[in-house]
């Protein structure tokens, strides 16, 4: 699994060699658990995140993850943290990073031209008027 294609980019960077010893522990361990197998091949993609290579590792068939495509979400491999809301949509990016900075996550997010509203994805244009409390000295 390591050896192939979808994760050879990383090699470089990262060793996959104590990862590819976990997993063989892991499947003796966990016998036909595919959870297992889809947590060591994680630990390794998020490893390579950090190093600056993006894998695009999971498939229907491999640990695959779905998202609920009629509210407009999509999977990604190493997504922000702090999703884009119709609350923050206005703040600069690097003032939102800075706010929430952990490393990426796997999970469903909004498309970059679109924010996350009421559980769904929908264009910054179509959020409704954010009501601030004022204060009154």
């Amino acid at each position: 699994m390591f050896q192939g294609p979808k994760f050879s980019r990383c090699h470089r960077v990262v060793s996959p060699e104590p990862f590819f010893a976990s997993c063989v522990y892991d499947m003796c361990v966990c016998g036909d658990d595919e959870s297992c197998l889809c947590e060591v091949l994680s630990s390794y993609s998020k490893e390579c995140a950090k190093s600056g290579v993006r894998l695009q590792w999971r498939s229907v068939g491999l640990c695959a993850i779905g998202c609920d495509e009629e509210k407009g979400f999509m999977f990604d491999e190493c997504g922000p943290v702090c999703a884009r809301t119709c609350e923050n949509f206005n703040t600069p990016l690097g003032n939102l990073t800075s706010s929430c900075y952990k490393p990426c996550v796997a999970s469903c997010q909004c498309p970059a031209d679109k924010v996350l509203h009421a559980g769904e994805c929908i264009s910054s244009d179509q959020c409704p008027p954010i009501q601030r409390e004022s204060v009154i000295p």
